[in-house]
């Protein structure tokens, strides 16, 4: 069986709750407290209506061509190659004062009339479909750039005090349906046994590779750019790229070693290293009061911020969980919540939704427990559900938010023998936020892991098939629930050990993936 020779690594419904409290979509935060250069909006129309004026003129020429062609009433469908003239008017149009933006509404009325000229001026050309695919294209572009201008010019005072928001990149938006490989680069680093893992940062442009507690930065090219080295212990799941590739974020791996865990802080501007947690303290007893704090589970805030749990014990009782933010300044972290369990360390992984309105986290307890599974609550851990309910051996190891808020990915260690588990099991599955529904993505084949798109609800998974290799590889899929596609065979984990990261998917469509051959790191790009 496959999922033995790669190396075995150590349903509740949604309610009104979760509606109340996922907030305001990114969009809208941003016209509320980000000051939006508007510039790049007419320039864009100028294109749209300077193009379409272009297809109207092709369009005309045409309807008085030959009149064999209309007397056979054949329609002559408009040249593709005519939408390439939309990028060369840039310079021409660059070089013109920007007039105020149009309203939307405005915007709609001058499409509509003009599409309707266009048809009626060659109503046998059958260019009306091309030309709405060339607006939808140029209106996409110009809301992309609407909105990495909003992010480029924002500057927010969070409710914590956080001066400024870290700024995420800028996805590339191609459909998922229409997503091929376009290039592997094969590297010579290991990644995902043993030691060794490979952290893939948000812009695509760098990769972190770890190696026991050599840290080093490669491009995503391969080539090692710097390394330092990092304390003894650490947990090799927990590093996190915050959302402008800058910082990464990790902790001591107490769950194994029981050591006192802290939060500490990589600047790659730098190379410098930050304990933000720091109690002066190494060892801790999970029988005694011996320890100050334990620290775990970073995850980072849509402000800039850290957040992560911190575990304490008070007259020799385990408490429950809180939820702290920190600073990559190193300031006092700040108490967020706490979540309310009875059991004793339970919560080893969060996530927090983009918009900074949810935490999701695991729950994994020793015995069978009607509370373990995933669980979706306030970012301070009230108005808590549960909206996935396991066997304790199943129960999840990782938890990820989808970009747009709407699904959870839960990924089961425990579907690898990592609990003592002899058969395989499906490890993935998706929870539907606002419907409660639960969805494995494919009921026939063994799926391994998988990742969520940098926008939207698109996934990449793994699939692993012993009985058909030919179906193994990388696969894409729109959203959850609909088949996806095959884009690159072979047989790949991800280069993250102990299944505690799922896929990492770049914002400019970059995936890291180790073969099963050697277990070397291999870098593919998506166009």
């Amino acid at each position: 069986m496959y999922w033995m020779k790669s190396g075995l690594r150590g349903f509740g419904g949604q309610g009104s709750v979760l509606a109340q409290v996922r907030g305001q979509d990114v969009t809208n935060i941003i016209q509320q407290k980000g000051r939006v250069n508007m510039k790049i909006f007419p320039l864009c129309l100028r294109f749209v209506l300077m193009g379409i004026m272009t297809l109207m003129l092709g369009a005309t020429l045409l309807s008085m061509g030959p009149a064999a062609a209309q007397e056979k009433g054949t329609p002559t469908p408009l040249p593709l190659q005519t939408l390439a003239i939309l990028p060369s008017m840039t310079a021409a149009a660059s070089s013109t004062p920007a007039p105020q933006p149009l309203e939307q509404q405005t915007l709609d009325a001058i499409v509509a009339d003009l599409i309707a000229q266009t048809q009626q001026a060659a109503p046998h050309i059958q260019s009306t479909q091309t030309v709405q695919a060339a607006l939808d294209h140029v209106l996409n572009l110009t809301a992309a750039a609407q909105m990495q201008s909003a992010a480029t010019n924002q500057s927010v005072m969070n409710d914590l005090g956080t001066a400024t928001q870290a700024a995420m990149p800028t996805p590339i938006l191609y459909p998922a349906a229409q997503l091929e490989v376009i290039n592997v680069v094969d590297t010579e680093l290991m990644a995902g046994p043993a030691q060794t893992n490979a952290y893939l940062a948000p812009d695509g442009q760098h990769f972190a590779y770890l190696q026991g507690a050599e840290f080093c930065i490669y491009t995503i090219e391969g080539e090692q750019e710097r390394c330092l080295t990092l304390p003894d212990g650490i947990d090799w799941g927990s590093p996190r790229w915050s959302p402008d590739s800058r910082y990464v974020v990790f902790h001591e791996d107490f769950y194994r070693y029981f050591r006192d865990a802290d939060i500490w802080l990589i600047d790659t501007a730098d190379d410098s290293l930050t304990n933000l947690t720091d109690d002066q303290t190494d060892e801790v007893s999970i029988l005694e009061d011996s320890w100050s704090n334990v620290d775990v589970a970073p995850r980072w805030l849509p402000d800039g911020r850290i957040a992560f749990l911190r575990y304490s014990r008070e007259n020799g009782n385990h408490l429950p969980p809180d939820i702290y933010a920190a600073t990559v300044d190193g300031g006092a972290p700040e108490l967020l919540g706490t979540i309310r369990t009875n059991s004793t360390i339970p919560i080893t992984m969060i996530d927090v939704s983009n918009d900074g309105s949810l935490l999701a986290y695991n729950h994994i307890s020793p015995e069978d427990t009607p509370t373990n599974g995933a669980w979706v609550s306030a970012i301070d851990g009230s108005a808590a559900e549960q909206v996935l309910a396991t066997e304790r051996i199943y129960s999840p190891t990782s938890v990820e938010i989808s970009a747009d808020g709407r699904y959870l990915l839960s990924i089961s260690g425990g579907a690898f023998g990592q609990f003592g588990v002899t058969e395989p099991v499906q490890a993935v599955r998706v929870v539907d936020l606002e419907t409660g529904e639960i969805t494995i993505l494919d009921e026939d084949i063994f799926i391994r892991t998988a990742g969520w798109s940098p926008s939207g609800s698109a996934l990449a998974y793994l699939v692993n098939d012993s009985s058909a290799q030919q179906n193994s590889g990388l696969y894409i899929t729109d959203t959850p629930g609909h088949p996806g596609r095959l884009v690159l065979q072979g047989e790949f984990i991800a280069p993250t050990n102990r299944e505690q990261q799922g896929l990492i998917w770049a914002a400019n469509n970059t995936i890291l993936l180790s073969n099963t051959v050697d277990y070397l790191l291999q870098v593919v790009q998506l166009g």
